[in-house]
């Protein structure tokens, strides 16, 4: 991805995570009052701020945007203004070596439930297996007993 001289990290978010039917993230208020978006930011550019996290949320990879002035300007949901938005609308997005702009923050979330979603995968896999082992053996047993019963008839 990055080449010779890039000085750009790579994504925040690698691009074989998938958050479909996660339709959204928990917001840390704490975190939010003590941030300089909030200190700062008029309602017009939280609102567009808030607006690139649900998107980002949504993209592939999340917790991404692509870098595309016009795509940004209508994830806002203030394509008019968003030259005046833009600076503080994307406070906490970087330019990372695949060209994509990643929210540090949200990427934080996206990789925490990732990592659950990995998790509760194993766990129900294993659970499975275990179910299936389980019929297995359950059958084999039944078909013992049936075989045992034939012979005690004879």
């Amino acid at each position: 991805m990055a080449t010779a001289g890039d000085t750009r990290p790579e994504p925040l978010v690698s691009a074989s995570v998938d958050l479909n039917g996660m339709p959204g993230f928990m917001l840390d208020v704490q975190r939010l009052f003590a941030s300089e978006l909030w200190a700062i930011a008029s309602g017009d550019e939280f609102k567009a701020a808030v607006a690139l996290w649900g998107r980002a949320w949504q993209q592939s990879p999340p917790g991404s945007l692509p870098n595309d002035e016009r795509l940004l300007a209508s994830f806002s949901g203030n394509a008019a203004k968003w030259k005046k938005l833009r600076a503080i609308a994307l406070k906490g997005f970087v330019e990372c070596s695949d060209g994509r702009l990643y929210h540090k923050t949200l990427c934080e979330d996206v990789n925490a439930a990732w990592a659950k979603r990995l998790k509760f995968r194993e766990r129900t896999s294993a659970a499975t297996a275990a179910k299936i082992a389980r019929n297995r053996s359950e059958e084999h047993t039944s078909e013992l007993q049936s075989h045992h019963d034939l012979v005690c008839r004879l």
